[in-house]
């Protein structure tokens, strides 16, 4: 029985059959969508290096979060929880069920991995980065070398996502369930996924070349259990089987 996945380039719609989302204020990590600059321009250099546009949002969220806790939480002596705009905090299974929960919707991340020790940072518009810690690091580190899930809103995930790869050229392959993977071009560490009936892309960046679409073939990536499951009709995973 087969469990290959099928890669295809497909060939680019035309501009006015589409119609992009684009969600206010995107600060941070973010779904793509079918309108992107000349390469060279900032939103390419933000798409195109993940492993600096990662360890960017984690940097500037520590900063505000410390001074959030400096300021109102030090006193209460109680342990953080992931909250958006809080800054990175240490996390386990448990906490992201909870949050997912809080939020109202699905948190993507890649199981329990041992040797890891699990951060999550949740921006202001809900964008939701599961950080997986090597030992020695703790969270809120600059380092970009650690495995990201990051979880972002985004309305008709499936269509943005073909339209950015059509857009760009990106190679697109096709997941479970109908869902399609796309590497950012040039920066195959960051690959962005999504399936039918979902409002939400996935983002996985791992710092092995190719590491991050295995992890998504094989079904590894998924929203947390416990907590919203994902709207669409399938999970992602491997095809056939």
């Amino acid at each position: 029985m087969s469990t290959g996945v099928t890669t295809v380039t497909e060939t680019p719609t035309h501009a006015e059959s589409y119609v992009p989302y684009e969600p206010p204020q995107q600060a941070a990590g973010e779904p793509l969508d079918g309108v992107g600059e000349q390469r060279g321009g900032v939103r390419y250099a933000w798409q195109a290096y993940p492993s600096l546009r990662i360890a960017a949002v984690i940097v500037c969220l520590a900063i505000a979060g410390l001074v959030v806790w400096l300021a109102f939480l030090r006193p209460d002596g109680e342990s953080a929880a992931a909250a958006p705009g809080g800054g990175p905090v240490g996390t386990t299974q448990a906490d992201l069920a909870a949050l997912s929960t809080q939020l109202g919707q699905p948190v993507y991340w890649g199981g329990i991995r041992a040797g890891t020790e699990l951060e999550a940072t949740v921006t202001t518009n809900n964008y939701v980065y599961v950080r997986y810690l090597t030992p020695g690091a703790q969270a809120g580190d600059s380092s970009p070398r650690f495995l990201t899930v990051a979880t972002y809103p985004a309305t008709d995930a499936l269509g943005n996502l073909r339209g950015y790869a059509n857009h760009e050229d990106a190679t697109i392959t096709r997941i479970a369930g109908g869902g399609i993977a796309v590497p950012v071009p040039g920066a195959t560490t960051s690959v962005y996924f999504a399936t039918p009936g979902s409002d939400y892309q996935v983002e996985v960046f791992e710092p092995r070349e190719g590491a991050a679409l295995d992890l998504i073939k094989s079904g590894a990536i998924k929203p947390v259990p416990g907590g919203v499951q994902a709207s669409g009709s399938h999970a992602p995973g491997p095809i056939g089987g």
